[in-house]
């Protein structure tokens, strides 16, 4: 699969590997799906 961010969206991505708690892109898009799922289960 092929996703097209915004340069908003980098920059953030950016932001996240810089403060180096991850280290690669998929890392940090693993992190935030997982904070999906939990928070669509917390509201459901």
């Amino acid at each position: 699969m092929t996703i097209t961010l915004r340069p908003g969206q980098e920059r953030l991505i950016e932001e996240v590997l810089g403060s180096e708690s991850y280290h690669r892109v998929q890392e940090v898009i693993d992190r935030w799906l997982e904070l999906l799922q939990d928070r669509d289960a917390w509201l459901a």
